[in-house]
């Protein structure tokens, strides 16, 4: 199984143009709301906030995040999925779920 969900993985091309931190941003900042700071991004995925900065202009430069300041504390700033990242997370479970007798999708 982990193989076929790694065949569909290489085969995406959008998947390819990302690490797999840069995924695992994308889905915390898909799955939290309004999105995820940089700082608790960097603590669930145990790194240092740099690099979900980088992770975080990777998502931007491919349109699939954005960054939005917190209205109640200016100097927030979270990472938020854009409606292109959205599109491609569900995609991308359909093609798992598929893949797996619909283990992956929910």
């Amino acid at each position: 199984m982990i193989s076929v969900i790694a065949n569909i993985l290489h085969a995406n091309k959008t998947v390819a143009k990302l690490t797999r931190g840069e995924l695992l941003m994308l889905n915390l900042a898909h799955e939290a709301d309004p999105g995820i700071t940089i700082r608790a991004a960097a603590r669930v995925m145990k790194v240092h906030p740099p690099l979900c900065t980088r992770a975080a202009d990777k998502l931007e430069a491919l349109k699939l995040g954005v960054r939005r300041r917190d209205p109640s504390d200016k100097r927030s700033v979270f990472v938020c999925a854009t409606a292109a990242g959205r599109k491609f997370l569900a995609g991308l479970d359909a093609e798992i779920g598929k893949a797996v007798g619909g283990a992956g999708a929910e």
